[in-house]
């Protein structure tokens, strides 16, 4: 989003694409700087329904994305799964020592739900 438009949707198509990487944000990530030309998303925010994994992480960082805002946390996923986890986005943004401007919890029961039925 930019200016309070929408510029850009993705969808997970790790099935689809038969990609193990092809993640919603990645994907979008990398389609979205292609057709526009451009390695800097600093004045953008990506909208996520689960906090991004660290790979998703690792190229909001390398892309300056400007803000980050998602649903359900990373530990709330792996809670649908079944497994222990932590707030990978945090711990990447940390790691890295830079990192999109973060909001969490943003209709988390919606994007929880819909996590649970995708996963569960």
């Amino acid at each position: 989003m930019k200016d309070g438009k929408i510029v850009f949707e993705n969808e997970n198509q790790i099935h689809t694409a038969s990609d193990p990487t092809f993640h919603a944000e990645l994907g979008l990530i990398r389609r979205f700087c292609s057709q526009q030309g451009t390695e800097d998303l600093r004045d953008y925010t990506l909208y996520t329904s689960c906090e991004p994994c660290m790979m998703c992480s690792g190229a909001m960082v390398w892309a300056k994305l400007g803000r980050m805002v998602y649903g359900a946390s990373n530990i709330d996923l792996e809670n649908i799964l079944h497994k222990t986890g932590h707030n990978t986005s945090e711990l990447t943004f940390t790691e890295m020592g830079r990192g999109p401007k973060t909001t969490g919890g943003v209709l988390r029961d919606a994007s929880y739900q819909v996590l649970a039925a995708y996963f569960g």
